[in-house]
């Protein structure tokens, strides 16, 4: 009778959990993630031409533009059309791309319509406008490294949980198998593994639902939190029982 109790406690438990908190992962994150690659491209190109200007190698700073231009182009289409309802902070981060980006196509058309026989003030007149996307591209991915630490920040919380969860599991299940009396030791035992159950679910939602919906199971945790401190009171409680016991027959003697 107490096993059924015990499995119907939690089914109710997952199901409270898959119901309650239905997470989203937002348009915004992936949009960010999107992002994210885009900046990486772009300043790959950049460094490139860069180091092209810098060698005083035209020829091959004007064969990287031809080649790479396009991707330019895209990456400044996909600043500009931006999904809806972003957060004031990507907002900011994809306003300085989408400048940077504006600017490096103004400064690529400019040495594209240059004559063959273009001054110095002539490209550099369409390079510090590279020069000028570049800067911003730089402030850009300083802006989207913190962004990318705050969404991380859920990640580890969900892991932090799983870790806690195992790490607790195995401690008291190697103690319950040394006391003669481990019933309390084995139900914290059971408590963490619900933990770490319950977190881990979460985060193999949360890591692979790209997209999707992924679901916070927080009645398993809470299930396990309560066989914690039940097996911690059961386990003293027994701890006394037993130096009553003691006593009783130290005196008998």
């Amino acid at each position: 009778m107490k096993e059924k109790i015990k499995i119907i406690i939690i089914l109710f438990c997952i199901f409270l959990s898959v119901p309650a908190i239905s997470l989203a992962i937002s348009e915004e994150e992936l949009y960010i993630e999107r992002v994210a690659e885009r900046i990486e491209i772009d300043l790959e190109i950049l460094e490139k031409l860069d180091k092209a200007v810098e060698e005083d190698d035209l020829e091959e700073f004007f064969l990287i533009l031809s080649d790479k231009y396009s991707k330019f182009q895209e990456s400044h289409n996909i600043y500009k059309n931006r999904p809806e309802n972003l957060s004031e902070e990507v907002v900011k981060l994809v306003n300085k791309l989408e400048e940077g980006s504006r600017d490096i196509a103004r400064g690529s058309d400019l040495l594209f319509s240059l004559s063959e026989d273009f001054s110095e003030q002539e490209f550099m007149q369409g390079w510090n406008l590279i020069i000028s996307g570049l800067e911003k591209y730089a402030e850009a991915q300083e802006m989207a490294e913190e962004l990318d630490k705050e969404y991380n920040s859920t990640r580890n919380i969900y892991l932090f949980g799983v870790i806690i969860g195992i790490g607790g599991f195995l401690l008291f299940f190697f103690l319950s198998l040394k006391k003669p009396v481990a019933v309390g030791l084995k139900l914290v035992r059971n408590g963490f593994g619900f933990i770490g159950l319950g977190f881990g679910i979460t985060l193999a939602g949360y890591l692979w639902m790209s997209g999707g919906t992924y679901y916070i199971l927080w009645g398993l945790p809470i299930y396990g939190g309560y066989l914690i401190l039940k097996g911690i009171s059961v386990y003293f409680e027994k701890e006394d029982k037993m130096e009553e016991t003691q006593e009783i027959y130290g005196n008998k003697n």
